[in-house]
């Protein structure tokens, strides 16, 4: 599920549900999109006001949410986490693949410029080492799920800030200067962390 305005975007298989929400005791389904068929499950999906990205193992493609085109295919192989953002005229999207060697644990981290959709092209890819999770950007930085931020002013040349204590499971949602994890486990509560501070994030609350 996936929020952007006065509308959700619901992933269901290889169906993606677009809903309109804008009254929230009546909404109503606007446009059903049937995915690309895939051997993989759609893993994240990310939403602009004149795109939709959605994000399975093997590709990260896009659609028009108000149009009947053909999803088109940006990035192969795809990965787990999505965020989307533009940055000095540019549109990036960053990629997280938690898939990784079972013995040295390292989790590749790719940014992509899809500003020009027909000719997509990767500006940057690192590793960090121990835990994937989600990704979320604000300004000038992007904060991994996994306890990493990193400056990524230049796209092309992403430069470690600190490390936190993140768990490299939960969702990850910013709220001025907090960052919020979110578990999977509704038993399990959230972490709010302040990020005012760019060397240093501290626990505020549980």
């Amino acid at each position: 599920l996936y929020v952007q305005g006065n509308r959700a975007y619901v992933l269901q298989e290889q169906t993606l549900y677009i809903i309109d929400i804008s009254n929230s005791t009546t909404p109503s389904l606007r446009k059903t999109v049937e995915l690309q068929s895939t051997s993989t499950p759609h893993r994240d999906i990310f939403a602009l006001p004149d795109r939709v990205y959605v994000l399975n193992d093997d590709h990260l493609f896009a659609l028009d949410p108000y149009g009947e085109e053909t999803p088109v295919t940006l990035y192969s192989p795809g990965g787990s986490y999505l965020f989307v953002w533009e940055q000095d005229g540019h549109r990036y999207a960053f990629l997280i693949d938690n898939s990784h060697d079972s013995d040295l644990v390292w989790y590749t981290h790719v940014i992509l410029d899809i500003t020009d959709e027909a000719s997509p092209r990767k500006v940057s890819e690192f590793s960090t080492y121990g835990k994937g999770g989600d990704v979320v950007v604000q300004g000038d930085s992007a904060y991994l799920g996994g306890g990493y931020a990193y400056d990524i002013s230049d796209p092309a040349h992403p430069r470690l800030e600190t490390m936190f204590d993140g768990d490299g499971n939960s969702r990850l949602t910013l709220e001025g200067v907090h960052l919020v994890m979110k578990p999977r486990s509704m038993t399990t509560p959230y972490e709010m962390l302040d990020i005012s501070d760019s060397t240093f994030f501290p626990l505020i609350a549980l």
